[in-house]
């Protein structure tokens, strides 16, 4: 489990109520771990953090966002968009990519992303480009047929082409999709 359930540098000892479980046979043994630690509880709602003082506009203030945002981060995002949701048009809710566990939320995330990107004329901060609609579709283009030579052709056809067009109509429609579940059902339907 790494850093986690009950050590001292987090955990469910440092207010942590939960573990992200995959497959849910190991709900139980997570369990365990958490029971095992003195004083824990169902929930940590209890748990106060007075030394902070976020108010609203602090959640709208992306000058203190750290990292930059790069040409590689958007080929990720769009990747991940697009592998995930074809693996989700195949019928599985959860799946590696890359070495990490993803799921719909990450995908949710990286399509929103980009899409945010392109509306608030994002620079690059390694290439200079600033995140239009145009290198958006040329940089997804790129990303899916290198996913192409990852699958079969038949795979490919049945999933990653009708998700690569949803992540595309996502990204770059004026409006925002509340999750791109939804129009997704539609392809499986």
């Amino acid at each position: 489990m790494g850093q986690g359930v009950g050590d001292e540098g987090g955990g469910s000892g440092n207010g942590v109520p939960g573990s992200w479980v995959e497959p849910p046979e190991l709900c139980q043994w997570c369990g365990r771990v958490r029971d095992g630690v003195p004083g824990a509880r169902p929930n940590q709602l209890d748990s106060r953090h007075e030394a902070l003082d976020v108010k609203p506009e602090d959640l709208l203030d992306g000058s203190s966002a750290q990292g930059q945002n790069t040409e590689a981060r958007l080929r990720n995002n769009l990747d991940i968009a697009v592998a995930y949701t074809a693996v989700w048009l195949s019928g599985n809710g959860a799946v590696a990519i890359h070495n990490r566990m993803e799921d719909a939320a990450t995908a949710e995330i990286s399509r929103a992303q980009v899409w945010q990107q392109i509306r608030n004329d994002v620079l690059l901060a390694d290439t200079g480009e600033t995140v239009t609609r145009d290198l958006v579709s040329r940089r997804l283009d790129e990303e899916v047929e290198k996913l192409r030579v990852e699958v079969t052709a038949e795979q490919f056809e049945a999933y990653y082409r009708p998700a690569a067009d949803l992540v595309r109509h996502l990204c770059l429609d004026e409006g925002f999709v509340d999750f791109l579940t939804l129009p997704a059902y539609e392809l499986v339907a």
